[in-house]
């Protein structure tokens, strides 16, 4: 029962808890985004997250966007009723493709922890900025209220 038909590896909530985002291991990744409230979570969207495995999905603040990464990817989905629309991340000079363990959204920016130990900040759909966080991967990230 349900879009996923292997195991999930990645789950966001939005951050008003009306919704909920998957991602499956199938061949496609698919990624689908639920209802979440009383009774049964009824499928609000889904879209194919491409060949590699999702590690990690945040949801921005509004719930009409959310980030995907994992092995050698970022990408980014916008909900437009029942539609998803993703658009890739690039990563250009500022850093370097490789897994991407963890996400978040930092106010309007997109961040994402690398496995080699830095934090990229996105502007738009590039990497910003680069910063050395940690001697080995960044697994979690979290946003935190502002003050």
């Amino acid at each position: 029962r349900g879009l996923h038909r292997r195991a999930v590896t990645a789950l966001a909530f939005s951050p008003d808890g009306a919704r909920v985002a998957s991602a499956g291991a199938d061949e496609d990744h698919a990624l689908a985004v639920h209802e979440w409230g009383a009774g049964d979570a009824a499928l609000v969207a889904a879209g194919k997250g491409g060949p590699r495995k999702v590690l990690a999905l945040a949801f921005h603040a509004e719930g009409d966007r959310l980030m995907q990464v994992g092995l050698k990817h970022v990408t980014f989905w916008t909900l437009k009723g029942r539609q998803l629309n993703c658009t890739r991340g690039l990563i250009g000079s500022a850093g370097s493709l490789q897994n991407f363990p963890s996400c978040a959204f930092l106010g309007d920016s997109p961040v994402v922890g690398t496995g080699d130990g830095h934090i990229y900040v996105f502007e738009g759909i590039t990497v910003g900025k680069s910063v050395k966080a940690h001697a080995g991967a960044v697994y979690a990230l979290g946003p935190s209220a502002p003050g």
